[in-house]
């Protein structure tokens, strides 16, 4: 028996945590969706998904949190970031230094990648 079900509105296919199965609430007593229905079925993608895979354990946060989170010591894909980096205190920073990378190879792409070198400098953070 698991500790919590992930559902689904037979109405209007809304998304919902139940805390038991939604076949042993007592009629009427199961939680309401917002369309007002009180009928859930279980969602069996949401349940045979593994929601620890992304999850980081670094020690920026006391708990298990998101890869990618504002203070975690790794990129949602993985790769390391730390404080001193641009992007570390900065959700919505475009990682200028990736394309960069790509462009490096040829002469316009080596004065590109100093661009965005000199304006990550002003970008950083203290």
């Amino acid at each position: 028996m698991a500790g919590r079900y992930s559902c689904r509105c037979r109405k209007c296919d809304a998304r919902k945590t139940l805390a038991r199965h939604p076949d042993t609430y007592h009629p009427g007593r199961a939680p309401k969706c917002a369309c007002g229905v009180r009928d859930w079925r279980v969602d069996p993608w949401m349940m045979g998904r593994n929601t620890r895979a992304g999850s980081c354990y670094c020690p920026a946060y006391h708990f298990p949190h998101r890869k990618g989170s504002l203070f975690c010591w790794f990129r949602s894909d993985g790769s390391d970031r730390f404080p001193e980096d641009a992007d570390f205190r900065d959700r919505a920073h475009p990682h200028r230094h990736e394309p960069a990378l790509a462009l490096a190879g040829d002469a316009a792409g080596a004065a590109e990648g100093a661009k965005v070198a000199e304006r990550d400098a002003q970008d950083v953070l203290f």
